[in-house]
């Protein structure tokens, strides 16, 4: 979880050691008994980049730097404290942090659970929710949700969107939403209103599999978007996107439940690459 502190004030009074004592950087079994991040490398991730420490103070997780000399002064830092989760973060830049569903954009049907990982629909009707992240506008980045129970596969949608999308509506259902969804029991479909085309291998959302979203800017400012089944890469779906989107996800029949998994990795393929 994100510290709860006066973060601007703490930098601007130079307060190191308050937000060190209070930053834990958790690692992929969700123990955050590891050591403190230490004061150094704070200061040295602020003064290179500033939105990177700013974002790991609000959300807990950690963007990567693009910059690959940033990068390995990093990892060095991140080996010399002995921090292995950092270590592991940076070898493997796809990694997500650990996201987690955002209270503040999650339509009133939907109820999340104490970990904000788990969200349930309460009261039939179309539903959305954001994952809690800093909008994506640079690099890789890859979050992967899991459908846990499912009435009806045509009633989810899982893609990106903006924050000013109408949580009452399906991602891909307006034009500032991007994303993929079964219609009428048929194959996936890539959905950006008005189009609405076949992607991907066939087949339709069952209980159980895993889909992973790629938003991918190291081409530039205009992102690309391609999925992952159950760890299976079904291609790229979407291509020009703009920048700050959020990844999302739309249900509609109560009682269907999806869980963000925290600290997703790009699958094997991808590394290879």
């Amino acid at each position: 979880m994100a510290p709860h502190l006066p973060i601007n004030a703490a930098l601007t009074n130079g307060g190191w050691d308050e937000i060190t004592s209070a930053v834990l950087y958790r690692s992929p079994q969700g123990c955050s008994s590891l050591a403190p991040f230490p004061r150094h490398l704070l200061e040295h991730l602020f003064a290179a980049h500033q939105r990177y420490i700013l974002n790991f103070l609000r959300t807990g997780s950690l963007l990567v730097p693009e910059d690959p000399l940033i990068r390995r002064e990093l990892q060095i830092e991140a080996e010399f404290y002995q921090i292995p989760s950092l270590i592991d973060l940076l070898a493997h830049p796809g990694n997500g942090g650990e996201a987690r569903f955002s209270k503040e954009l999650c339509h009133k049907n939907l109820v999340l659970d104490s970990t904000a990982t788990v969200a349930t629909v309460a009261t039939k009707g179309t539903s959305r929710v954001l994952i809690d992240t800093a909008s994506v506008h640079s690099g890789k980045h890859y979050w992967e949700i899991r459908l846990d129970k499912l009435q009806n596969p045509n009633c989810v949608a899982v893609g990106v969107s903006r924050t000013t999308s109408n949580l009452s509506t399906y991602v891909g259902s307006t034009k500032d939403g991007w994303s993929i969804i079964v219609m009428n029991r048929e194959n996936l479909k890539r959905w950006n209103s008005p189009t609405c085309e076949e992607y991907g291998k066939g087949g339709i959302f069952r209980e159980g599999d895993t889909v992973g979203l790629l938003l991918d800017y190291t081409g530039g400012e205009r992102g690309t978007l391609s999925f992952y089944i159950n760890r299976v890469n079904q291609g790229e779906a979407f291509r020009n996107l703009p920048p700050h989107l959020f990844p999302a996800v739309s249900l509609h029949s109560k009682g269907d439940q999806v869980t963000i998994l925290p600290f997703a990795r790009l699958p094997d393929e991808m590394h290879d690459a």
